[in-house]
């Protein structure tokens, strides 16, 4: 009898185990897509504008425009002595349930937009990404404020861990 029982409780708690894990995965799996889930939160239209570097002498800078319901269009640039030594074109995409950002840069990915996709948003943070990039492979967007905008790119680049952090002044 005494094996019988054992047999029957060892069967018992295995398949409470088995519950339990599938519970704590479940757990797990919902709270990882409901972190990633990208509504219309972030308000868009406030990044609309020129944006100068607060840091760094007005050397890097970013403009963004409405170009329709779903779509906003900005430029990244560098200035050296008045003269623009980088550029990049930028865009968020809006759709239903997905937001993309994208950055094309000449001479680099083959002159190719290059997408990020949002994973988190707040009504003053978003976050994008793309794991496939060479770096970065995060972009974060955060209006600390309607004047001030802190942008930061992080990820690794041959093997290391760079984070890159810009901190802007509205400018207009």
């Amino acid at each position: 009898m005494y094996f019988r029982t054992t047999n029957i409780l060892n069967f018992v708690l295995m398949h409470l185990k088995l519950l339990f894990g599938l519970f704590i995965a479940s757990a797990l799996f919902s709270c990882k897509t409901e972190n990633n889930t990208v509504d219309a939160r972030f308000e868009f239209d406030r990044l609309c504008g020129k944006w100068m570097d607060a840091i760094k002498d007005n050397a890097f800078n970013e403009e963004w425009r409405r170009e329709n319901e779903n779509l906003i269009v900005g430029k990244g640039y560098v200035l050296s002595e008045n003269d623009t030594v980088f550029i990049e074109r930028l865009s968020i995409e809006i759709a239903k349930n997905k937001v993309v950002y994208a950055a094309e840069v000449s001479n680099q990915n083959k002159d190719m937009k290059v997408p990020f996709t949002a994973v988190k948003q707040t009504n003053n943070k978003v976050v994008f990404e793309n794991v496939q990039h060479d770096f970065p492979q995060r972009i974060i967007y955060h209006l600390t404020s309607d004047k001030e905008l802190r942008v930061a790119i992080e990820g690794y680049e041959n093997g290391v861990y760079r984070k890159l952090k810009f901190d802007f002044l509205r400018a207009d």
